[in-house]
C-alpha cells in the first residue's frame, strides 16, 4: 500500500513537472517570437508616438529612456512646427534649419541609449533618411 502511494505521488509530480516545462517552453518561445518578429508600429497618431513605439520595439527602451526620449521628440516637433510656420512660402531656405534640429535631436537621443542599442538606432536613422529622400523626390 505504501509503494502504491509513492507511485501515485511520483506520477503526480511527473505530470506537474511536464506541465510546468511545457508552460515555460511556450512562454519562452512567445518571447523569442515577439523579439524576432515585432509588431509593426501604428502609422497613425502623433509622429513622436509612432517613433517611440518603433524605438521601443527595436531597441527595448527602459522606462527612463522612453520618458526622456519622448520629451526630446516633443521639443523637436514643437521646433519643427515653429519653423514650418515661418517657412511655408520658402521651404528650401529653411531645410538646413530642419536638418540642424534633427541632428541635435538625434545626438540627444544617442546620449540616452546604451552601446547595445546604438547600432539599431543608426539603422533606424538610415531608413528614416532614405524614406525622407524618397518623399522629397516625389514632390
Amino acid at each position: 500500500m505504501m509503494t502504491n502511494n509513492i507511485s501515485k505521488n511520483k506520477a503526480r509530480l511527473m505530470v506537474l513537472s511536464i506541465f510546468v516545462i511545457g508552460f515555460t517552453a511556450g512562454a519562452l518561445s512567445m518571447n523569442l517570437y515577439q523579439r524576432l518578429y515585432p509588431a509593426t508600429p501604428p502609422k497613425s497618431g502623433k509622429p513622436q508616438e509612432v517613433i517611440i513605439k518603433k524605438m521601443d520595439t527595436r531597441l527595448s527602451l527602459n522606462a527612463e529612456q522612453e520618458a526622456r526620449i519622448k520629451s526630446i521628440l516633443d521639443e523637436t516637433f514643437e521646433q519643427y512646427g515653429e519653423v514650418r510656420k515661418e517657412m511655408e512660402p520658402k521651404f528650401k531656405e529653411y531645410e538646413p534649419r530642419f536638418k540642424e534640429i534633427r541632428q541635435k535631436s538625434r545626438d540627444r537621443i544617442r546620449a540616452e541609449l546604451t552601446d547595445k542599442q546604438l547600432p539599431e538606432f543608426e539603422k533606424m536613422i538610415e531608413e528614416d533618411d532614405k524614406r525622407r529622400e524618397e518623399e522629397r523626390q516625389k514632390h
